[in-house]
């Protein structure tokens, strides 16, 4: 992590959206320590920036769901913008706390078979997850120029939102599109080459997600892009939270 960038350059920029041990604290009926407020999500970007006498932007975002992607974005652009010359990305997601758990299954969020099962009109919820990770972040050239192992090239970021639509779980097809579109603007991408042989992934989808609602997702994409609609199937992987969730009755 000791590059020679001086340290007022090095930006720092956390995902997380969950407050899971202090909700298992007072679960478990105990005292919560003075010093716990220094702990919590909203100051995890800073708690490193102090850590290691880091002075670029810190910045932490609870999205929810999207929260490390949008964390990416934006150091992408701070980058970009000449805020900082190397960005540390960092996300977390613990399910240490029951509350998760209960939330989400008094909504009818959680597959109670335990089985996920993307694009299936049998699928009766999402599983979650637990992660912790970090990615260092540089323009390409200066990676080059330090010598650094490259892993992943990020040609282009958008991050926007969907708009109205019949509930707030429910994704706007139209929306999700222009966002997708204009990632794909940003890193000079012709769309026409790519939705040949573009891929989905159904993100945390709890009740059926049926494959009309794919349909008209590409549909969208093909327009705008001035594709004929007719495409052949995609592969089931990519882009979160491209194709989000519909509401718990499946609307």
């Amino acid at each position: 992590f000791c590059a020679p960038a001086p340290r007022q350059r090095y930006g720092v920029f956390a995902g997380i959206c969950l407050d899971g041990y202090r909700e298992r604290i007072a679960e478990a009926g105990l005292a919560d320590d003075p010093r716990g407020a220094l702990g919590i999500p909203s100051v995890a970007a800073n708690q490193a920036s102090y850590c290691f006498d880091l002075r670029g932007p810190s910045v932490t975002v609870n999205t929810a769901c999207s929260s490390s992607l949008v964390a990416l974005h934006t150091a992408v652009r701070a980058l970009r913008d000449g805020e900082c010359s190397t960005a540390l990305v960092g996300t977390a997601n613990l399910l240490i706390s029951s509350l998760h758990y209960r939330s989400f299954c008094s909504i009818g969020g959680l597959s109670r078979s335990g089985v996920s099962r993307p694009f299936d009109a049998g699928a009766d919820g999402f599983l979650p997850g637990e992660a912790v990770m970090a990615v260092l972040l540089k323009p390409l050239r200066q990676a080059l120029a330090d010598g650094d192992t490259v892993q992943a090239v990020i040609k282009g970021t958008a991050a926007l939102h969907g708009g109205r639509t019949p509930t707030l779980t429910a994704p706007g097809v139209g929306g999700q599109a222009n966002a997708v579109l204009r990632a794909w603007d940003d890193a000079a991408i012709d769309p026409a080459r790519l939705l040949a042989e573009f891929t989905l992934e159904r993100y945390k989808t709890w009740s059926a997600w049926r494959w009309e609602a794919r349909a008209m997702l590409l549909d969208a994409l093909s327009r705008r892009a001035g594709r004929a609609h007719a495409l052949p199937p995609p592969l089931l992987v990519a882009v979160a939270p491209l194709c989000q969730i519909l509401g718990p009755d499946g609307s």
